[in-house]
């Protein structure tokens, strides 16, 4: 963004909005627009108000109830908006990075692909594993922050093995190696395994690590088939059907039943 910018950030908010306390956006004076306070007639009358702000206007903080903003959800937002300080946006960019939900990607083929695409739009910072040099690379996973390429059977040599609270998405290229990751993060307190298969894949693969030795409970906890039932049959829309759940799940998982429900 260039020239003088400034920010918009919701300070705290009142019924049900789209977007919740530390939502923000950044204008600047070339018109370069980031961030987000939720759409519709909120965004636009924050980036009104911006725009006078930009102008000369003196920065405030002040409540957009439902009367002025005639949203539907019916949420009212307190609003600060003031030029920004030296390194605040680059402040606010980093903290936004730092705070995206790790997901490893265990493949890197045609799904994998289109996935690691979708998921830093939606707040995750993809690591992707592959055990093929040619597949492993950035060319093919524009989104991806680190990639690992190496043998499956031993994710922990190549410190590829997910933490308490990350996601982890199994898309390897054959059963076999999916149920060997599978085996190894099963015991690291994901949030979110799944695994791509049917539902045929879905009673062999469950057998077997019941027979390695895992519990009953945190076997059946795995999403096998993955994704959203969209009807979903390309890889894009496969990738769309994973995203789309793992946004649900850790919505559900931070309290929300609806991502797009924020009360104070």
């Amino acid at each position: 963004m260039a020239g003088r910018t400034v920010i918009v950030r919701i300070v705290e908010t009142r019924g049900s909005m789209p977007r919740g306390a530390g939502a923000w956006l950044a204008l600047s004076e070339d018109g370069s627009l980031m961030g987000s306070v939720g759409g519709g007639s909120i965004e636009y009358l924050a980036i009104e108000r911006a725009r006078e702000v930009l102008a000369g206007a003196p920065g405030e903080t002040c409540w957009f109830t439902r009367d002025e903003t005639g949203m539907a959800c019916g949420g009212d937002a307190l609003l600060d908006i003031h030029p920004a300080g030296e390194g605040e946006l680059e402040t606010l960019l980093s903290t936004e990075q730092t705070e995206k939900t790790r997901a490893f990607v265990y493949g890197a083929g045609h799904v994998a692909s289109a996935l690691v695409k979708l998921l830093p739009d939606v707040g995750f910072a993809p690591i992707v594993v592959d055990d093929r040099p040619a597949m492993a690379v950035a060319e093919r996973l524009p989104g991806a922050a680190r990639i690992v390429c190496g043998p499956y059977t031993d994710l922990a040599t190549l410190d590829a093995l997910p933490g308490a609270g990350d996601f982890a998405v199994v898309l390897t290229h054959g059963h076999i190696a999916d149920i060997d990751v599978l085996d190894q993060i099963l015991g690291c307190g994901c949030a979110y395994v799944g695994c791509i298969g049917s539902r045929r894949k879905a009673v062999i693969a469950r057998e077997e690590l019941v027979h390695r030795g895992h519990d009953q409970n945190a076997v059946d906890a795995i999403r096998l088939p993955i994704g959203e039932d969209i009807g979903a049959e390309t890889p894009a829309e496969i990738a769309l059907a994973i995203a789309a759940q793992m946004v649900r799940m850790r919505a559900e998982s931070r309290g929300g039943r609806h991502a797009i429900h924020h009360t104070t």
